[in-house]
């Protein structure tokens, strides 16, 4: 049972088996439940809090988040040390929480981590206690049974580099460069640069709806879409219309603005909002009622990826590196040329470097001594994201 007595600690992010694990500056007071078993042999694992995997979660609508540690051990205090993977939703209407690792791992010992998407669920998502059952399956014969794991006295996990990262959503381990031969360890400028202010506060958020507080049938009587920085509500063309739209409780790094509408109407309304601070997770609920019925929607968008970057030699004459200042921010990568000589005049996408990420490079003036800031956005937030860029003078 995970409970508000349990311990807490600052969980990781999603990320799948291979990505990069990153701290989240969401749930950064977790309750948690830790539990290691033993694989007899190397073989793919399952842990599932789903009932068609053989687990269960009550109460119903309990948000989840699971995490996977290998050999090694989980130290809370150092909570990317050793771990194999993460996961938040299953989808975005079912909250219980699925791994299933795609490469196979070798006989040991590991740990699953139960805990909570939010430090503290809080309506419309029920409040701890959560009741569970947590099914670990593999291919080894014998279904490992999960021993829980005493939290007093967490063994230490020797690093020479601690894991976790000032930066929110920056990864504890550099990500290797898709250019072969690429040094792991970022070239640093020998001209620094100013981090400039991260461009644009909007994100597209994913919606959760449930039925409301008022008579059953609120879910049929609304149609809700999203957009970037927006929220769109449309009661169907029948009964009583859309009467009220209120924010449930306070938002997490969101300022939300509900439009001025007639009570009752049945044209869509378009709930508007911005990121406090850009590249943050973003987490607020909304209620929208007709006089009949209600829904809760629960908004969110996933943190913004901040990028490791690697920075080599490039085709032209030596001396790229010296001659360009590169930084790096939620979504964003800036380069700066040095202020002598001919100025950044291209920038470029090296053709079928990028995976998962959509790059934009604004125009500029070619030849320009001011910083040009490439921006990009993750596909599938939960899966890694690569790219390689080609700045020319």
């Amino acid at each position: 049972m995970l409970t508000l007595s349990d311990p807490t600690f600052n969980r990781p992010v999603v990320f799948t088996q291979g990505g990069t694990c990153g701290l989240s500056t969401f749930g950064t007071a977790v309750h948690y439940d830790a539990y290691t078993f033993n694989l007899s042999c190397t073989s793919n694992l399952t842990a599932s809090l789903l009932p068609e995997n053989g687990g269960s979660v009550t109460p119903a609508g309990a948000d989840t988040f699971l995490v996977l540690y290998g050999p090694g051990g989980f130290n809370p205090a150092m909570p990317c040390a050793n771990a194999i993977a993460a996961n938040d939703d299953l989808n975005g209407t079912v909250l219980q929480s699925r791994i299933i690792t795609t490469t196979p791992l070798a006989a040991g010992n590991y740990t699953v981590v139960v805990t909570t998407f939010e430090n503290t669920p809080s309506a419309p998502d029920p409040p701890l206690p959560f009741t569970y059952t947590l099914a670990v399956i593999d291919a080894c014969g014998v279904t490992p049974t999960p021993t829980p794991t005493p939290v007093a006295s967490p063994t230490p996990v020797a690093s020479p580099t601690p894991v976790a990262s000032p930066t929110p959503g920056a990864s504890p381990t550099p990500v290797a460069s898709p250019t072969p031969g690429a040094s792991p360890t970022p070239v640093a400028s020998p001209t620094p640069n100013p981090t400039p202010t991260p461009g644009g506060n909007v994100c597209t958020p994913t919606t959760t709806v449930t039925e409301g507080d008022l008579f059953p049938g609120g879910i049929p009587s609304f149609g809700v879409s999203s957009g970037p920085g927006s929220v769109t509500i449309d009661h169907v063309d029948a009964g009583t219309g859309t009467r009220s739209i209120t924010v449930v409780g306070a938002p997490t790094n969101a300022t939300v603005n509900i439009p001025a509408f007639v009570p009752g109407t049945f044209a869509p309304v378009v709930v508007t909002f911005t990121q406090t601070t850009p590249g943050l997770a973003v987490d607020f609920t909304l209620r929208a009622a007709s006089q009949f019925h209600a829904i809760f929607i629960r908004v969110r968008c996933a943190e913004t990826c901040t990028p490791i970057t690697v920075v080599t030699e490039g085709d032209l004459a030596p001396g790229g590196v010296a001659s360009f200042g590169v930084t790096q921010g939620p979504g964003r990568v800036t380069i700066d040329h040095v202020d002598i000589g001919t100025g950044t005049r291209s920038i470029t996408v090296v053709p079928g470097s990028a995976v998962n990420a959509t790059v934009n490079i604004p125009a500029f003036v070619p030849g320009t001594f001011a910083p040009v800031n490439v921006t990009f956005t993750q596909g599938n937030p939960a899966l890694p994201s690569s790219f390689t860029l080609r700045a020319a003078s």
